[in-house]
């Protein structure tokens, strides 16, 4: 049986948009770093991105006031739920 594959994806979030980089293990870039705005066509874009990438996906963002909220629940209602806050664990 082989393991999966695990596909990080890091969310650095601000007010207004947010800065995204995806990779594997051993330093694979996925996704070269890329900006997402915080409005629903541009969130719903990067679920969209994500769901394509496939396998073991693990999302982590920081918690920055309250701006992680809407790109957390977008990512949970597109079925990531390993969406992780730093500050919550």
């Amino acid at each position: 049986m082989e393991a999966a594959v695990i596909t990080a994806v890091g969310i650095d979030v601000s007010k207004s948009k947010s800065t995204v980089a995806v990779r594997r293990p051993g330093g694979e870039i996925v996704l070269r770093p890329f900006e997402v705005h915080h409005t629903n066509s541009d969130l719903k874009k990067l679920a969209s991105t994500l769901k394509k990438l496939g396998g073991d996906i693990r999302i982590v963002m920081e918690h920055t006031s309250t701006y992680w909220r809407p790109i957390a629940l977008t990512l949970k209602e597109a079925g990531f739920f390993s969406v992780v806050n730093a500050i919550c664990g």
